[in-house]
């Protein structure tokens, strides 16, 4: 499995799904759905409730916050 380490906090995560979840984040915000501004170690993002509401998730299930940006 190809990992990506946070040198942070030690978080690790697959490659592949810590990039799949920056885009949809990143998407999310263009749609306005997430937050307009993220700074690290706080980030929301869309997740599925049992009522299908979004919800916020807790900056350690969020991998590699603030990665895409440049």
């Amino acid at each position: 499995m190809r990992e990506h380490s946070c040198p942070g906090c030690g978080f690790a995560a697959d490659r592949d799904a810590n990039a799949a979840s920056n885009i949809l984040n990143r998407g999310l915000q263009e749609l306005g759905l997430g937050q307009a501004e993220v700074t690290p170690g706080e980030t929301a993002t869309a997740a599925e409730t049992d009522g299908g509401s979004p919800r916020s998730v807790s900056a350690r299930r969020v991998i590699e916050s603030g990665s895409l940006g440049a």
